[in-house]
């Protein structure tokens, strides 16, 4: 049920209508059905679909990059029924070695607990505050070191 895939060109549309849904935590993201693009033709673009929708979505660094979850989103919807650990395994498993960073919300960000969490039982630890976010809000950086 929660196995992620490799998403494909028909799903854009969908993974765009989850980062809809979590805009407001983002902040703007302009730029996203580009990067969702490069990332579903190089194979980095990870989506877990329930009846042809995309409720959590998940985009990795590139090749020959430092290793970096840069965007991961699960739909309200479907929080807490293990989405985001199935995609966080997805990422482990693309990188069977070496260390895995990823930039989330602060402790003071009461919605971005559930990201904080997530990563924290997964193996990844508080690393410090990072730089901002485009808007201005602040950033964490967790890594799980290996």
């Amino acid at each position: 049920m929660n196995d992620p895939q490799q998403c494909t060109p028909n799903l854009i549309d969908s993974w765009i209508e989850l980062a809809e849904t979590v805009e407001h935590l983002f902040g703007p993201m302009p730029d996203l059905k580009t990067h969702i693009q490069r990332g579903t033709e190089r194979g980095t673009a990870l989506v877990v679909v329930k009846d042809r929708s995309v409720t959590g979505a998940m985009l990795l660094s590139g090749p020959n990059k430092p290793q970096y979850i840069r965007w991961l989103a699960v739909h309200p919807d479907y929080r807490g029924q293990g989405v985001g650990s199935a995609l966080v395994k997805s990422a482990m498993a693309h990188w069977p070695d070496g260390d895995i960073a990823v930039v989330t919300f602060p402790e003071s960000c009461r919605e971005g607990q559930a990201a904080r969490r997530l990563y924290q039982q997964n193996g990844f630890t508080w690393q410090g505050p990072t730089e901002p976010a485009p808007d201005g809000s602040p950033r964490e950086l967790f890594v799980l070191s290996r």
